[in-house]
Parts: structure tokens; C-alpha cells; sequence
């Protein structure tokens, strides 16, 4: 067998494209149009790698991914405020609770844009 590309030069190449940057910004384009049709002045991204989600009482820092870093300077270079936050309430994943739907609760974090 050929050699075989390892994940963290795949995660590289990722980082390193802009490919993927590019569909998050016309996805958050055409959302952001949208929002400001409808008078709104902020909208929160659930656009691919600008979310995700962790439990409540992980008190761990958190450190904006590459993608997320990339995606905050191009908005913030046309006058966007951009801001990693939370977004929503608390949930219990279907996949982590148990026979009563009790479990470990977790939040969403977005890409919160304003103008």
C-alpha cells in the first residue's frame, strides 16, 4: 500500500486552505443578508466549524480553532464585531443521557456577528 496521508497533515492542510473558509463566508454572506433584510443586527453562526458544543461545567479555556480565527479576521476586517459565546440554553445530548434523559449538560458556542 501507498503511503498513507496521517490525520494531522490532513488537519494542516485544512488549516492551511482557504476552501473551506470560502464556503463558510458565503453561507454567513447569504445569512447575514438575510438578518439584515429582516432588520435584525446580529445573528449567531451555525455555519460548518464555526460551532460546537461542550458541557456546561467544562471550565477548560477555550481557544478559537484555526477556522474560527480565519473566519473573526475577515469579518472583523469589513467592520464586523465577532465574539466566541455561548448560544441558547443547556441540553442533555441524545446520545449521552441515560434511560430517564438524564445526563451531562451541555451549551452550544457560536460565532456571534454583530453590525
Amino acid at each position: 500500500m501507498e503511503r498513507f496521508i496521517t490525520a494531522e497533515q490532513a488537519r494542516f492542510l485544512v488549516n492551511e486552505s482557504d476552501a473551506g473558509i470560502d464556503y463558510i463566508l458565503k453561507e454567513l454572506d447569504r445569512n447575514i443578508s438575510d438578518a439584515a433584510r429582516n432588520g435584525e443586527t446580529s445573528i449567531a453562526s451555525y455555519v460548518t466549524h464555526t460551532w460546537f458544543s461542550r458541557p456546561v461545567n467544562d471550565i477548560t479555556p477555550i481557544n478559537p480553532t484555526d477556522v474560527q480565527l480565519k473566519v473573526s479576521k475577515y469579518l472583523k476586517k469589513y467592520g464586523y464585531s465577532v465574539t466566541l459565546a455561548t448560544h441558547g440554553g443547556s441540553y442533555i445530548p441524545k446520545g449521552l443521557s441515560d434511560d430517564f434523559g438524564m445526563g451531562p449538560a451541555h451549551v452550544n458556542w457560536c460565532l456571534h456577528i454583530r453590525w
